[in-house]
């Protein structure tokens, strides 16, 4: 028990400075501070709990004990599902009506240039290298990994750059919670999750639709439910404490549905962004410690999936291709944006920049299809190598855009876009500026 607590102590010591330090980096290189944040868990989640450390030999053991690499794995899988409750709370449903049509422009022709692109990755990464599922569950794996979005990650930068709330904030993160939760679906039907007949595909829609009520019924009586606890002699944490059960409980509907508990603590922070009161609590209690501390274990987790041992040539020239992709599902999609919609080419630059970042929600989509042997590991550490590449491009293409946006708005003499204007200075996720009023 002794040597557990050590090693836990130790992985979670070095896990948090090593985060910190190269988020810091990031932030003074004019990267998302977040960017650095990912890639210190991948480093040290491979370093010290990845079993490639004897390379070469016949054995091959991490350095903490499987016991330690279990329990930081579910502490980071917790803490995950936390930071996406708090993810949801900077969006209510008033905000996502309001900007229902930017949401579709930008996330639509995402789902169509995935889905465009997504045969040809198929026909690249076949073959028993790359251990991809054959036939229409090659073509969905890859459709899902080309479409997924890191919002979580596009979360945190937009606050880091003060443009979490508003309508710009609303329509890139309602476009990527569009475009991230239907990768989820589709990976869910590449594992026939889901039955293709009989009773088992009806108990599978009941589940669906009543998850699906669930949320509803949280957004529609969560506002009297708090207030009533509020005059009551529960008052106090309770209201806090149940919103906590509530995202739990829903996570884990979701990760029983669509094999992720993200996507329903999403939706439960969504519902519960209609409380003042609640949204308040939870972004003071976890909005301090869950971005810090859990996230960065969270990356650790998940870069102990990564195998450095099979990063050989063939396994760059592969992250080279599917990066090029990804940018190119990006940029395909902002193209027609800007030609469908009211969106300007301004925005949808930005958007564009936004839409690109892969991040978290790509490592664990990643990790998810290893689990389930629809990819292998080679493919794993391209699926990451992508994350981080991509991520890692959000802040210069960001700057590139808005100073495209100040020219064009200098030439015009018209005031720039506001997300145009910020310059990307970077704070603690707990320094976060209060919430604009509705």
């Amino acid at each position: 028990m002794d040597g557990f607590l050590a090693q836990t102590l130790l992985a979670l010591a070095s896990i948090l400075a090593v985060a910190r330090l190269l988020g810091a980096l990031a932030a003074r290189l004019g990267q998302p501070r977040i960017g650095g944040e990912m890639l210190a868990g991948l480093l040290v989640g491979g370093a010290l709990m990845s079993p490639w450390r004897h390379a070469g030999l016949a054995h091959h053991a991490a350095v903490l004990s499987p016991a330690v690499v279990d329990f930081i794995d579910l502490l980071g899988q917790v803490g995950a599902v936390l930071y996406l409750l708090l993810v949801g709370l900077t969006l209510s449903p008033l905000d996502l009506r309001r900007n229902a049509r930017g949401i579709a422009a930008a996330g639509l022709p995402v789902i169509v240039a995935a889905a465009v692109l997504a045969p040809l990755a198929a026909a690249w990464f076949a073959g028993a290298p790359w251990q991809l599922a054959g036939g229409t569950a090659a073509v969905l794996v890859m459709a899902a990994a080309l479409m997924v979005n890191g919002f979580p990650f596009v979360a945190r930068i937009l606050q880091e750059r003060e443009l979490i709330h508003g309508g710009f904030g609303a329509t890139v993160l309602g476009a990527s919670a569009l475009v991230t939760a239907l990768p989820f679906v589709l990976l869910a039907v590449a594992e026939r999750r889901s039955p293709s007949h009989g009773t088992a595909l009806l108990a599978y829609a009941l589940l669906l639709l009543i998850a699906l009520a669930v949320g509803v019924a949280a957004a529609t009586l969560w506002p009297t439910l708090a207030s009533r606890f509020k005059s009551s002699p529960l008052a106090g944490a309770t209201p806090l404490v149940l919103a906590v059960i509530a995202a739990l409980i829903v996570a884990w509907l979701t990760l029983q549905l669509l094999g992720t508990g993200l996507l329903g603590a999403f939706l439960v922070g969504i519902a519960l962004s209609r409380s003042t009161a609640t949204r308040t609590a939870l972004e003071q209690t976890l909005g301090r410690s869950v971005p810090v501390i859990l996230v960065p274990v969270f990356l650790a987790a998940t870069g102990a999936r990564l195998d450095p041992r099979v990063l050989d040539l063939g396994v760059l020239e592969g992250a080279a291709v599917f990066t090029s992709l990804l940018v190119a599902v990006a940029a395909l999609a902002g193209s027609a944006s800007a030609r469908i919609s009211h969106i300007g080419a301004n925005d949808a630059r930005a958007i564009t920049a936004l839409i690109n970042c892969r991040g978290m929600m790509l490592l664990a989509l990643g990790a998810q299809m290893a689990d389930h042997r629809l990819i292998g590991p080679r493919l794993v550490a391209v699926f990451f190598i992508g994350a981080v590449a991509t991520t890692l491009m959000t802040g210069p293409l960001l700057a590139r855009a808005g100073r495209l946006a100040r020219r064009a708005a200098s030439e015009d003499q018209v005031q720039p876009p506001s997300w145009s204007t910020r310059d990307g200075a970077t704070r603690a996720p707990g320094e976060q500026r209060p919430r604009a009023a509705a």
